[in-house]
Order: C-alpha cells, then structure tokens, then sequence
C-alpha cells in the first residue's frame, strides 16, 4: 500500500477527514505510519504475498479508525455549544455523520484483524495436524520394522493349542442404573441415573437384549438411611454396592416400588432386622466418637 494510492478524489474528501482517501488528513507524517505498519508485520510475519496484504489491510484500518477517533473533538465540541435540545439540524446530523463513520470504522478494523487471527489459527492447527501426521507415520513404520525383524528371526513353533479355536468371553448384556441415597433435613432422597421410565424405553431396542439390570446403590452419607437397612442382609457393608436383577426380577421390583420414592431388595417381602443389630458406629457415636 503506497502513499500515492490513496490520494483524495477531490478536496471536498479532507473537510473532516473521516471519509477522505488520503492517509494523513490532521497532520500524520508517513514515519507513523510505517511505525505502526511494522508493528503489524513483527507481531504477524506473514510469509507469504496473501497474508502480508491481509495484514497490511488491517493496519490500514486501525490507522483509518485512529484519524475518526480524533474527530471526537468535534462532537465535544457541539457540546460545548449548549444542551443537545438546542442544537440546529445541521449540528445534529453532522453529529450522527460522526457516529455512522466512527461505526464503521471499528467495524472493518474489527473485521480485518478477526480474519488475520483466524488465518494464524488455523495455520497453527494445520501445523499440529501435520506433526501429529507424521509422528504417526513413524510410529507405524517402526512398527512395521520392528514386526518384520521378529518375523525373520523367530521360529515358529506350532502349539498344540492352535488347532483350537479360542474363545471370546463376550459381555453380558444388561442395563445400568446409578441410584444415589442421601439425607436432607431428616428426609431420605434417592436419585435414579437414568430413571426407570428412560431404562424401560432402551430395554426393547437395546441390541442385544438385556438379560439383567445391574443397580449400583452408593450411600452418599455416613451410614444407610432407615429405608435401606435391608442392605446389610441382601449385599455387603461397602458404601457403594450393586444389586443385580434379572430382567423378570427387574420388573416384579418396579411393580413392588411404584408407589414408593426408594427401591428395596430383590426378595417380595422385607427382611426383617433384628433388634440387636445396628449400624457401624453407632456406639462409637454414644461415646463421643465419629
């Protein structure tokens, strides 16, 4: 971008420099412009024609919305002469000229230098891509190298095994539920990851179909609520425990539970609880420890 380039059209261009062509309207010298050029080509170092004048457009415009915020001289100016209520026409119009060409001027500087940061991003992620490439690349041929050594030096030995097919320990199919006890205020809160009506919509077209439904009950507090003593004698005393249920048993326990806000055992009915048992801690609570 030359100097010469940007000559006005015609002098009416400089009457407030915001729409005129020219580069130094208000007494700029062509030592700041270069300046501030070549802060832009430091910061960015384009390497190539495309880059250099997309970045050299971006200086321009921040160079451009320099010279308008330099007229909000005038602006104060019309404010100096009295309340905006005042005013004539023509102090109110050239005001709002002074606020469409600051606009605009912030807008395409603002424009430019998103492309330019844009433009460096997405350099900086083709370089990655093509490193993360060919470290790939070089860990396969290794590889590659590595196996046809150990092919050519090895002897092969066929095991009495061989002739067997190997079997493959397949995962049971099944559905997952986290359920969360808690107490709040006094009340016993249990939470369903995902609920029973979300794991009744996955149960048909889940592929294949599920032959058991794993709870994994976690106590979220110090010991099982009230609700759950039923735990100690179905599973173990961790604070996190699974209860597996066939698919049949899944079901018969949703008809047991529905109109109750907690699950209970696999078994119909509730296991009763001896008087003598407690939950571990509960003395030590009496005497004063916790």
């Amino acid at each position: 971008m030359s100097h010469d380039s940007h000559q006005p059209a015609n002098d009416h261009a400089v009457t407030h420099g915001c729409c005129a062509q020219a580069r130094f309207v208000n007494g700029e010298t062509e030592a700041d412009w270069q300046e501030l050029l070549q802060n832009w080509l430091n910061d960015y170092q384009p390497d190539n024609p495309t880059f250099r004048s997309l970045v050299e457009q971006t200086a321009d415009a921040e160079w451009h919305l320099r010279v308008v915020r330099e007229y909000d001289l005038h602006e104060q100016d019309l404010y100096s002469n009295g309340s905006p209520l005042t005013w004539t026409n023509e102090q109110h119009l050239k005001r709002e000229r002074f606020l469409r060409y600051r606009t605009t001027a912030e807008r395409r500087f603002h424009r430019f230098r998103n492309a330019v940061e844009l433009t460096v991003k997405n350099r900086q992620i083709e370089i990655h891509r093509r490193l993360m490439l060919e470290a790939q690349y070089a860990r396969e041929a290794e590889t590659k190298k590595a196996k046809a050594k150990s092919a050519d030096t090895a002897e092969t030995k066929e095991s009495p095994f061989d002739r067997y097919p190997k079997c493959t320990v397949l995962p049971i199919p099944q559905l997952h539920q986290f359920i969360s006890v808690s107490i709040k205020d006094g009340q016993t809160h249990t939470q369903f990851h995902p609920s029973n009506e979300e794991l009744l919509k996955k149960e048909p077209v889940q592929t294949p179909p599920p032959i058991q439904v794993t709870r994994r009950i976690a106590c979220l507090g110090k010991f099982w609520p009230p609700e759950y003593l039923w735990v100690r004698r179905e599973m173990p005393w961790p604070q996190v425990t699974d209860q597996v249920l066939t698919m049949e048993e899944w079901h018969a326990a949703l008809e047991r539970e529905k109109d109750s806000p907690h699950i209970g055992p696999k078994s119909p009915q509730p296991l009763e609880i001896e008087p003598n048992e407690r939950e571990p801690g509960d003395q030590d609570e009496k005497n004063g420890f916790s």
